[in-house]
């Protein structure tokens, strides 16, 4: 169930986390928040998200990206990635700028 998952969730972030340093982001579908974080532990709600959400805005989470749909098109990848909107899109762009 959702507690058994959540429980994993968090050893798998707590070692994740230690052995890397840095704070994981959620990669996650509406379908699995709805299932398994909405009432979720703080410490899994406390992560940074990047929701792969197409077409309908649920605003009750805080969203570092917003995954807007499966097509985009970015110059210079030949596979094309989901198209988002948010920060990551900024930081894209300043790579992307920084290599001229």
């Amino acid at each position: 169930g959702a507690a058994a998952l959540q429980r994993e969730m968090l050893a798998w972030l707590g070692a994740v986390e230690k052995q890397k340093g840095k704070r994981c982001i959620l990669y996650v579908s509406q379908n699995f928040v709805d299932k398994y974080l909405t009432g979720g532990p703080p410490e899994i709600l406390a992560h940074p998200v990047w929701i792969a959400r197409y077409g309908e805005y649920r605003p009750y989470m805080k969203l570092l990206f917003w995954q807007l749909s499966p097509h985009g098109r970015v110059a210079g990848i030949g596979t094309p990635p989901g198209y988002s909107d948010g920060y990551g899109l900024l930081l894209l762009r300043q790579s992307r700028d920084a290599r001229g």
